[in-house]
């Protein structure tokens, strides 16, 4: 063996008439070979009776290969036999109580010299035989090159050669001491030959009964040294096999190999198996990397079966855990040989998917699938052993079978996982438990650990949150109980109720929230714990759950209110968003005011009722009340900042306060209502001009302010309520352009000022009190028949406030510069102030005819109209602040030299907003494209302007103002002079920009200038040509966005384009007269 894969030199003067100077190689080692053999007696008398055709003489053959390859399997053949018969002479017996050393054992060396062998049958039996695509190929996983072998042109030779050699394999496997060296090194090398050989597609035979291709029976199967001697024989037959005999025999060895494959799938160790399989589908991704290789795509009939073959790896006995280990094993080094490191487990969201996905061969039904999947999952998340990345993986696993069937996942696995917790509530089809004990200490404390381990290792948007959301209800129960203990669930359950709540969408979060404290605005996907459970503290620190045998008390239900809202005040501490806080108090607000309503209502109560069962609904809905009256009161101390910081919460708290003022209106002896009501029509009026109510959904919620406003303006007992309430009235309809009330110097009250009637430290005492004086002035104290009438609104009030409304929008309008009459300005002006958007739109676009034609009273109120377009460029709607675009740059137009500074200098605004930045943007624009010839004039502010732009934080800006460049560049022709050293170098500074975008937008704009200059630009900047080539071809290489790449390629092919133009100029003809002497000279 030594002999035959002994490393040589090739001799320069061996002769070259049998081709490749490797068939010289093997040849030469053949006879060496040979030569050992004729040495030793002993050696020729074991290979004379064992293996006598390797003593026939050597031949110069074109076949040198096969010749080779036959003495490599017959050698290991020979081992093979003899390490068997050395096994069955070992002694039993042993010295001095030590086992002896098998003698069927390999030495160092031994090992190598046979692995060297066995990697030459690999070499020359088995890669030269494989279809494309199959296997991986020896170069890939070992440092030396790869040996020249070549396929023989024969198919029968083919096929006969990678039989021979999988059944070498095979026989060696049978072997202790050979099985391992071929597990480790050469298994996927003998699993991709068997792939191919089972289930590779064979052309029929027509008019043949080929019967089941993949039928075979493990009783009647024949040993695998028989069938190696059969192969043997047809492997040295040099005879032509005719296509149709070459098919049957290849469908009959198929189901021979197909029993080999079974058994060595079912021996071989699992997840050794996987990371062999794995190898054999990552052969393309390995070859990819390769510098100029084309690499070979995997067939699809292999990509099935080994599709198929992990299915079956996955459906066995802790066949999960194993295939997890095979891919960790597989995917351990990345492309670079890089250790992947445990940051690195997002890599296994894929396999994470393929797992969960149902196979799609129709073999297994989606229920069989989850019912063995779903087990091997549970006892992975469960595991006190499981490591990070495992665990990490099964919650993938478990949300990516949660989005495929959500049912078979919630029945079959987490109902398993969680089923402590749901014993504890109520579930469909199953009776009340009267046992003493419904969960164990153990039982919860595992199952509340286990959660929090999953919360804990999950992304905050994981579907998981949303299966965790039935359980949040006794998850909540068990921290109230434990949140004056010391027991170790308090922390966990507090962090778990946070992560779930704050993962849900307002609405469904703040209805879960209130399902829990008063069991109502449930939803379907919310549980219900059982009333007869009773939470008490276990012996370790934990909690268990017993069945209650009586109702809660008064004092117990006291100590429980107190402990929920400290339980709501962690679960809001902990969160992320401070905005959640704000969004559950107001909804509070909203349930006191319906709360105080019905309280107002039912009065009289209701004649049909039992006065028993009336008491236990009073005594109930009391309970509510106290409980909303609590959390109401704990809140408003913890969140008044964050309210006041957040215009649009506190213009929702005003509004339901002032709804609760409506029905708790009792005339001037009622301070807290009157105080109450001041202090909310003030706040009001400090909301209106605030930039952050523009949206479509806040001006809904001002316009709902409108009838409360008209039933305090026409209704309230004190004439300065009155008045305020219809000026905030008529504000509101007019959007805040006209009506807000002035203070004593006639100025509007602004947002930002400090000089506000109320100071904003008095402000927040003021609103901290609040929740003190709603207990005191709306909760549960006895209202009158009157206050009730009051309160509910009646239509004739109603009908009353409508008017008003109406009303008061009419004197709006006719609050405008010069009332109604026929002047077109006039008009104009009035639909400006218009509540409808089409006619404000509409009114902008008349401004602007007016402007363009130069109507003096236009102009005369230049002032007044600049105001209302620059209000109207900050609208929401298109049509409104398109209009007021066109409108603004015909009014600069008018005035370039004292309008343009303005316009620049507004662009420069920090407190400006995005969107008004690029309406402001698009006004300069305009006003350039109508310069004309004076454009030049204006070039330095412009292009000042827009450079300044580009460096703002916001990338939506900086493309924006980059864009603007590009244009501004072509209406200026192109003329920059010395400002052309700062345009390039923003440009290629902004290329690199992180935001693709910006990126997008300064290779555009760059192009444009390159395109408009032509073969001028070796004329304007010859030296900077070089480096912006250099730029774009740096950016087209590196770049991975594919809109860049094209814009970088177009400005190149511009840049070509003019360099051709320029260097293959023709030379213009022109014609002189020249007068060499005058007449008389």
């Amino acid at each position: 063996m030594e002999t035959l894969i002994s490393k040589e030199a090739l001799q320069p003067n061996w002769p070259e008439q049998l081709g490749s100077p490797f068939d010289l190689l093997l040849l030469h080692k053949l006879r060496r070979f040979h030569e050992k053999i004729s040495s030793d007696q002993c050696l020729q008398k074991v290979v004379a009776e064992r293996a006598p055709h390797l003593l026939q003489p050597v031949t110069e053959s074109p076949h040198v290969q096969l010749f080779f390859l036959d003495h490599c399997i017959s050698l290991l053949v020979l081992l093979k036999a003899l390490l068997d018969e050395a096994s069955t002479r070992c002694a039993s017996t042993s010295v001095q109580g030590v086992p002896p050393l098998p003698p069927s054992s390999l030495g160092v060396l031994q090992q190598k010299t046979v692995q060297g062998l066995l990697q030459f049958v690999v070499a020359l039996g088995i890669y030269p035989n494989l279809l494309p695509g199959v296997g991986v190929p020896l170069e890939k996983r070992t440092e030396q090159d790869a040996l020249p072998c070549v396929a023989s042109p024969v198919p029968s030779r083919r096929h006969r050669g990678l039989v021979v050699s999988v059944r070498t394999l095979l026989a060696c496997v049978e072997n202790v001491a050979l099985r391992n060296l071929i597990y480790h090194r050469h298994l996927v090398d003998l699993l991709a030959a068997l792939l191919q050989l089972c289930y590779a597609p064979v052309r029929k035979i027509p008019g043949f009964d080929n019967g089941d291709e993949h039928d075979f029976d493990m009783s009647n199967h024949p040993s695998i040294s028989s069938q190696l001697e059969l192969s043997m024989k047809k492997f040295r037959d040099q005879q032509q096999v005719e296509d149709q005999a070459l098919i049957a025999e290849m469908l009959s060895d198929r189901k021979l190999f197909l029993a080999d494959l079974q058994c060595l799938l079912e021996n071989a160790y699992q997840p050794l198996v996987v990371r062999e399989v794995l190898l054999i589908l990552s052969r393309s991704s390995l070859q990819r990397n390769e510098v100029g290789s084309n690499p070979e795509r995997v067939p699809r009939w292999l990509k099935r079966v080994c599709g198929q073959l992990l299915t079956q790896c996955l459906l066995r006995k802790e066949g999960l855990s194993r295939v997890l280990c095979g891919v960790f094993d597989a995917c351990s080094v990345d492309s670079s040989g890089n250790i992947v490191s445990e940051k690195d487990w997002e890599k296994y969201g894929a396999f994470a998917t393929i797992v969960a996905r149902i196979p799609g061969s129709g073999q297994i039904s989606p229920e069989g699938y989850y019912e063995k999947l779903a087990p091997q999952v549970a006892e992975l998340l469960s595991g006190s052993s499981t490591d990070k990345v495992t665990f990490r993986v099964a919650c993938g696993i478990t949300g990516a079978m949660l989005e495929a069937q959500p049912c078979l996942t919630s029945r079959l696995l987490l109902r398993k996982l969680f089923q402590p917790l749901l014993n504890c509530m109520l579930q469909e089809g199953s009776l009340l438990d009267q046992t003493e004990v419904i969960a164990t200490e153990n039982e919860i404390g595992s199952c509340v650990e286990l959660v929090h381990k999953i919360v804990c290792n999950i992304d905050p948007g994981h579907i998981l949150l949303d299966a965790l959301v039935p359980i949040f209800p006794i998850l909540f129960e068990i921290a109230v109980f434990t949140e004056n203990t010391v027991s170790y669930l308090r922390s966990l359950c507090e962090e778990i109720l946070s992560v779930v709540y704050h993962s849900q969408p307002s609405d469904c979060a703040t209805s879960l929230l209130h399902w829990c404290l008063f069991g109502t605005e449930g939803k379907p996907s919310f549980g219900k714990v059982r009333p007869d459970v009773c939470i008490a503290l276990g012996s370790s620190g934990g909690v268990e759950a017993l069945h209650r045998s009586s109702l809660m008390g008064d004092e117990e239900w006291a100590a429980r209110t107190d402990q929920m809202g400290l339980v709501i005040a962690a679960i809001f501490e902990q969160g992320a968003s401070k905005d959640s806080a704000v969004t559950f108090f107001l909804s509070l607000l909203k349930k006191l005011t319906t709360a105080v309503a019905k309280l107002s209502s039912d009065e009289r109560g209701d004649a049909n009722i039992s006065p028993t069962l009336q008491s236990e609904l009073n005594s109930q809905e009391l309970r509510q009340n106290l409980v909303l009256l609590h959390l109401v009161g704990n809140l408003a101390q913890d969140i008044s900042e964050r309210l006041l910081e957040n215009a649009a919460s506190l213009l929702q708290f005003v509004v339901e306060t002032l709804n609760r003022v409506i029905i708790l209106k009792a005339g001037p002896e009622s301070t807290v209502v009157s105080e109450t009501t001041f202090f909310c029509l003030t706040l009001l009026g400090l909301l209106i001009p605030n930039e952050e109510l523009r949206t479509e959904r806040h001006r809904k919620l001002l316009q709902e302010c409108l009838p409360i406003l008209g039933i305090l303006g026409a209704s309230h007992s004190s004439v300065e309520m009155r008045n305020l309430a219809q000026q905030l009235q008529v504000a509101i309809a007019t959007q805040g352009v006209a009506g807000l009330p002035a203070d004593k110097s006639g100025q509007r009250p602004q947002c930002s000022s400090g000089s506000s009637s109320v100071n904003s430290s008095t402000d927040a005492r003021a609103y901290l009190a609040l929740g003190e004086k709603y207990a005191a002035g709306y909760g549960i104290r006895a209202t009158t028949a009157e206050v009730s009438r009051q309160g509910h609104a009646s239509p004739t009030l109603a009908n009353q406030a409508l008017q008003s409304t109406t009303i008061v929008e009419e004197e709006a309008r006719q609050q405008t510069p010069g009332g109604p009459g026929s002047s077109a300005f006039e008009q104009v002006w009035r639909e400006l102030h218009d509540g409808m958007v089409p006619i404000r739109g509409h009114a902008f676009i008349g401004l602007r005819r007016l402007l363009e034609e130069g109507d003096a009273e236009t102009l005369g109120h230049a002032d007044e109209v600049l105001e209302a377009c620059q209000a109207g460029i900050q609208e929401e709607d298109s049509y409104v602040y398109l209009s007021a675009i066109h409108a603004l740059a015909a009014l600069v137009e008018r005035d370039l030299d004292g309008r343009l500074p303005w316009l620049a200098e507004q662009v420069a605004l920090e407190h400006l907003s995005v969107e008004a930045r690029l309406n402001l943007g698009e006004v300069f624009l305009r006003v350039c494209k109508q310069l004309g010839d004076i454009a030049p004039k204006y070039r330095d502010l412009l292009v000042n302007c827009f450079l300044g732009a580009a460096k703002h934080s916001d990338p939506v800006v900086r493309s924006s103002a980059v864009s603007n460049l590009g244009e501004l560049c072509g209406k200026l022709g192109y003329s920059f002079g010395t400002i052309m050293q700062e345009i390039l170098a923003c440009l290629r500074g902004l290329i690199r920009d992180p935001v693709n975008h910006v990126g997008r937008a300064s290779v555009l704009a760059l192009s444009c200038i390159l395109k408009g200059m032509g073969p001028k630009l070796f004329q304007v900047m010859p030296h900077e040509v070089r480096d912006i080539y250099r730029d774009l071809k740096q950016i087209y290489q590196t770049t991975s966005d594919d809109v860049i790449r094209l814009q970088a390629q177009q400005a190149i092919d511009e840049l070509s384009a003019s360099t051709r133009e320029f260097l293959k100029a023709q030379p213009q003809l022109e014609k002189q007269i020249k007068i060499l002497g005058l007449p008389g000279q």
